[in-house]
C-alpha cells in the first residue's frame, strides 16, 4: 500500500511541476522580472520546499540527520544527472543555449560546492567531450 501512495504522490509532483514551470514562465514575462530570475528564485524556492520539510521532519521530529543530509545531497545529485542527460541529447551544450542571466545561479552553485568542500566533501567529475559532466559523485 505504501508504494501506491508513493507513486500517487510522485505523479502529483510531476504534474504540478509541469504546470509550475509553465506558470513561472508566464509570470516572468508578465512581471518583467525575466524567465531566468523567476527560475532561479521563485521556482527554485518552490521546488526546494519538499527538501525543507523533509529535512525539518527528519532532524527536528525524528532525530534522523542522515536522512536530511541524504535528501538534500541526493536531490542535488539527481538534478545534476537530469541536466547531464538533457545536455547529452542536445546538439550543442545547454550552457550555450541558456540565457546569460544564469551566470548568477552558476555563482551560487560554485558557492554551494565551496560550502560542501568546507564540510569535508569533495566533488569528483568524469567529463566527456566539450566539458560535459556526466557523472558527479560526492565522497567524504
Amino acid at each position: 500500500m505504501i508504494w501506491v501512495q508513493f507513486a500517487a504522490t510522485a505523479l502529483v509532483i510531476v504534474l504540478a511541476g509541469a504546470r509550475l514551470a509553465r506558470y513561472g514562465d508566464v509570470l516572468g514575462e508578465k512581471t518583467g522580472l525575466g524567465r531566468s530570475w523567476i527560475g532561479v528564485v521563485l521556482l527554485a524556492a518552490t521546488t526546494s520546499l519538499p527538501e525543507l520539510f523533509t529535512g525539518f521532519g527528519a532532524t527536528a521530529l525524528a532525530a534522523l540527520p542522515n536522512i536530511a543530509l541524504g535528501d538534500v545531497l541526493g536531490s542535488c545529485m539527481f538534478n545534476l544527472v537530469i541536466l547531464s542527460l538533457m545536455d547529452a541529447v542536445q546538439p550543442e551544450p545547454l550552457s550555450a543555449q541558456a540565457h546569460q542571466g544564469h551566470a548568477l545561479s552558476i555563482g551560487f552553485g560554485g558557492n554551494d560546492q565551496a560550502l560542501r568542500r568546507g564540510m569535508g566533501y569533495r566533488g569528483h567529475c568524469d567529463c566527456l567531450r566539450r566539458g560535459r559532466c556526466l557523472v558527479v559523485s560526492l565522497t567524504r
